[in-house]
Order: structure tokens, then C-alpha cells, then sequence
């Protein structure tokens, strides 16, 4: 999941049809790396996408507005891409309590910058603000970080 939103957040804003490719490709993939010697992806993988690499903590923006839209879109990617699946579900239910904590800060930010929440730069955002945080670390790990700070 991490490595599909690095790919959609490449360009300093997400690319859902990015993502998608990516996603697409791993599930293409995946056989032939999960059978073979995946233990001699492990160092190159890491090098290529340090940000995916497993970290006990990571460091949200100073900026409050920021840090909320970040985790507020990167909870909502979650959502929308993991939702059914009982794996889980337990953490989707705590991500989408944080985001109606979040909601209305943000409308309220955006509206205060006469930005509605439905248009096109809010959108673009959005989009800016989950590429950022997708590069913070791991979506677990980050959310962790957005349940202290906002939760």
C-alpha cells in the first residue's frame, strides 16, 4: 500500500491513476517475487523508497493546518482503498473518528482562506498535503503520530 502511494505522490501531488498503476503492477508481481529470492529485494528496496522503511515514530509539519489536511487525506486514502477488509477494519473505525475531529478545522481553515471544501483548489490541496505526508513514513506510523497530535 505504502510503495502504491509513493508512486500516486510523485510530482508533489497524489495521482490517484498513479497509484493505481503502481498497485496493478505489485499485484502483477507478486507471485514471482514472493516465490523467488525476495531477501535480495530487501537493501535495494530500501534504498529506492527509504520513506517506506518501517520507524518507531515520525515528525508531523509544524504547521497545524498542514499536519490536519495531511492526515485528514492520508485516513481517507485508507478508507476508501482498505475499507472491507477485516484486517482492518478495528484501526479504519479509529481513523475515520479522527478525521470528524478534523473535518471541521479544516473546513474552517479553507474557509477562512476563501477556499470552498469542494473545489478544485481545495482538491489540489488535498492532492499536495498526501504526497507530503506519504514520504513522512509508513501510513500506520504516521497516523499514530496524527492520533497524538489531533486525536
Amino acid at each position: 500500500m505504502h510503495y502504491a502511494l509513493l508512486a500516486g505522490s510523485d510530482g508533489g501531488a497524489f495521482d490517484q491513476e498513479r497509484a493505481a498503476k503502481a498497485a496493478a503492477k505489485a499485484q502483477q508481481v507478486q507471485e514471482s517475487v514472493t516465490d523467488a529470492k525476495w531477501q535480495d529485494l530487501v537493501a535495494p528496496c530500501a534504498a529506492a523508497y527509504p520513506e517506506a522503511q518501517p520507524k518507531p515514530a515520525v515528525t508531523l509539519p509544524a504547521d497545524a493546518f498542514e499536519a490536519q489536511m495531511g492526515c485528514y487525506t492520508l485516513a481517507s486514502f485508507l478508507a476508501k482503498t482498505m475499507g472491507g477488509d477485516p484486517a482492518v477494519e478495528e484501526k479504519l473505525v479509529e481513523y475515520g473518528a479522527l478525521n470528524r475531529k478534523l473535518d471541521p478545522k479544516i473546513g474552517a481553515t479553507l474557509a477562512a482562506r476563501g477556499v470552498k471544501t469542494e473545489s478544485d483548489k481545495a482538491k489540489q490541496l488535498r492532492n499536495e498535503a498526501l504526497a507530503r505526508t506519504a514520504k513522512l513514513g509508513p501510513p500506520g506510523t504516521v497516523l499514530t503520530a496524527c492520533k497524538a497530535r489531533f486525536g
